[in-house]
């Protein structure tokens, strides 16, 4: 199927040559992985993208959005609440984006900061003061209804390009890279491997 392209974003024009910028933002995230500015653009791009799959793929198309979803959407807010809710990822994302551009953070994730050997955050209390496992890492507070939860940034961002890997599948514009990670699956923050519980 033909599907329409964008042409304002100079040669990205479509919602494939999006996620293949995705996938180099996050190219250039693991080469700098405490780089800020690189996390800030990945999830940017990410949260972004579901904007060009939704006007591309799914707006005018309904049965895209059963076959992919197995469902129905009436429009680009209801396909946003769908994500945010079966994928908290998305809800991550969307924090940091709005955070980042109306500068305050909202939503789900209370804080992101970078760990370099002992992760300490708030006021008045430390996270116990534990040492990290493995390379130091973006991670962000999380609050949902079983608690507060340090995420790993990088685990976020492999998780949501391999969905819109997943939903992109079949346009071929040759795939970049493949986070090693296990395709993103619904559910609460269970499935995100938490750092440590605050």
């Amino acid at each position: 199927m033909g599907y329409k392209e964008a042409h304002h974003s100079f040669e990205i024009r479509t919602a494939g040559q999006f996620l293949r910028k995705l996938e180099e933002d996050y190219t250039a995230f693991k080469a700098e992985p405490l780089s800020s500015r690189h996390a800030i653009n990945c999830a940017l791009t990410a949260w972004h993208l579901r904007e060009w799959f939704w006007a591309q793929r799914l707006k005018a198309n309904a049965a895209e959005q059963k076959r992919l979803f197995a469902r129905g959407f009436k429009g680009l807010g209801e396909f946003d609440a769908f994500l945010r809710d079966a994928y908290p990822e998305f809800q991550i994302l969307q924090a940091i984006c709005n955070g980042s551009k109306h500068f305050q953070v909202s939503g789900c994730v209370e804080r992101s900061f970078t760990d370099t050997h002992t992760v300490y955050m708030s006021r008045r209390r430390s996270f116990s003061g534990r040492r990290s496992k493995g390379p130091p890492s973006l991670f962000v507070l999380v609050k949902d209804d079983k608690g507060r939860h340090l995420v790993i940034f990088d685990e976020v961002l492999k998780r949501v390009i391999l969905f819109w890997q997943s939903k992109l599948q079949s346009e071929d514009y040759g795939w970049r890279i493949r986070p090693s990670s296990r395709p993103i699956g619904r559910g609460g923050f269970g499935f995100v491997p938490k750092a440590s519980t605050v």
